[in-house]
């Protein structure tokens, strides 16, 4: 077997190992020869291996505690990293992150189910961003807080919560009253409803709290039913010398979330000696598309602009153009009609004797609708929606509304002690859409019926 001779010393297909201070011999193999599997390299197969081991073993000789790698090495690495990690590639990297940071923070946001948004901290959100000096400024006088309750256990603790704040608001108990019926819940319900009349009880604010098995009949029609159980929680202020309290607005809510602050928006609206009613604006996201980014108006079958026309449920929701110019400008609207999840009204209507009701002939409007007509009848027809006030049925469209708000909505915008001007009268006629049998939603031909 052929050997190569490394400082006189045979060796077969081997290198020396590192440290070894034995000098190459020129005359064997010359200076570029390398072991290769026992084969002899002569000067001119001389191997970029051969020359690494060479270098290195020269260094070790001369007392150098490193490697010398190749100028040429580091040269090609530096050239790589300047062609791999360019200002430009840096950008695009940066970029592209935040392009996804962002995908990822709007689908969280916006696109996720109704539960990811945490009211309470929407409404903390609402009392950073606005003045409290303004948001939270009752006007003087008593209130009567209205509310009907029937299987509502998922908005209940927000609710109650919220009205709470608006009782601590008012201040002095002897200036508010709370009333709420309930009727034939099967969930949770009745168990908060008691939980908060031990509240209402601990801070001395005469209440009645009232819960029931009271359900609609197998054939009543709905609006006889809504009709009666409105009338159910406003029954302490029709009997105002039994209960001893004399009201100056009444504030009635549905099972919306809603803050503190939109209540008593309405509450400084109505305050104005010229306004009788207040409505803000309630939504909820596209029920069509369960992940849907659109926030859609609700209560189209109630609300009703001066010409007698429904409402659209899409933006910007008013049909003439100056209701819409006054929309952008977040300034009040005045309507026909609201109710939108919540309002704020005089208490002098109701010691006149309106009522919520029914009406078998003719269109079988909402108990709403037919509580507008009948304010307009009796000279309170001064009725607007404030659209900065926003409130929602759903825990997803509240937050959506908190934080991205459409031009105009919920935006607590403007003096809302400011006097708005009421120059249009009651229109002849006006749109209904009819409810037939024991139905839910309304299901008859619209037309226009009139209005007295």
């Amino acid at each position: 077997m052929p050997h190569d001779r490394i400082g006189g010393n045979s060796v077969s297909g081997r290198v020396p190992p590192i440290g070894d201070k034995r000098k190459l011999s020129s005359g064997e193999g010359g200076t570029g020869a390398c072991v290769s599997s026992g084969m002899m390299l002569g000067p001119s197969t001389t191997s970029p291996m051969a020359s690494g081991y060479a270098s290195l073993l020269t260094k070790r000789r001369n007392g150098s505690r490193s490697p010398d790698p190749s100028p040429n090495l580091f040269a090609n690495v530096r050239n790589a990293s300047r062609r791999l990690i360019s200002p430009l590639w840096i950008v695009t990297f940066a970029s592209i992150c935040l392009v996804v940071s962002g995908l990822l923070v709007w689908h969280t946001l916006l696109r996720t189910p109704p539960m990811i948004w945490r009211v309470p901290d929407v409404c903390g959100y609402k009392s950073i961003l606005y003045d409290t000096n303004v948001t939270q400024r009752i006007p003087p006088g008593n209130y009567f807080i209205a509310a009907n309750v029937h299987d509502n256990e998922k908005t209940l603790p927000h609710l109650l919560h919220q009205l709470k704040r608006v009782v601590d608001i008012i201040g002095d108990p002897s200036r508010v009253y709370v009333s709420i019926f309930e009727s034939g819940s099967t969930d949770l319900s009745k168990e908060w409803l008691y939980m908060f009349a031990d509240v209402l009880d601990a801070k001395n604010v005469s209440n009645s709290i009232v819960t029931s098995d009271l359900r609609r009949l197998l054939h009543e029609h709905r609006i006889d039913f809504l009709a009666r159980v409105r009338n159910k929680a406003l029954e302490p202020l029709f009997q105002s010398k039994q209960s001893g309290f004399k009201a100056d607005y009444v504030l009635f809510v549905n099972d919306v979330f809603m803050c503190a602050e939109d209540l008593i928006r309405l509450a400084q609206r109505v305050s104005l000696p010229e306004t009788d009613m207040a409505c803000g604006m309630d939504f909820e996201f596209d029920p069509d598309h369960s992940y849907s980014t659109e926030i859609t108006f609700y209560d189209t079958w109630v609300a009703l602009d001066l010409a007698g026309n429904f409402l659209s449920s899409m933006y910007p929701f008013f049909g003439r153009t100056h209701d819409r110019d006054r929309l952008l400008r977040s300034e009040p609207v005045p309507v026909f009609c609201c109710w939108n999840g919540m309002i704020a009204v005089k208490a002098a209507p109701f010691y006149e004797g309106i009522r919520f009701r029914s009406e078998s002939s003719g269109c079988r409007a909402s108990e709403c609708t037919l509580f507008c007509k009948d304010m307009w009848n009796a000279g309170h027809g001064n009725i607007l929606i404030d659209p900065t006030v926003a409130v929602a049925y759903d825990h997803a469209a509240s937050g959506h509304l908190a934080v991205s708000p459409a031009r105009g909505i919920g935006t607590f915008k403007g003096d809302p002690f400011a006097p708005v001007k009421f120059t249009e009268g009651k229109p002849s006629d006006f749109m209904c859409h009819g409810l037939s049998g024991s139905g839910r939603h309304p299901n008859m031909v619209k037309k226009r019926v009139k209005t007295f």
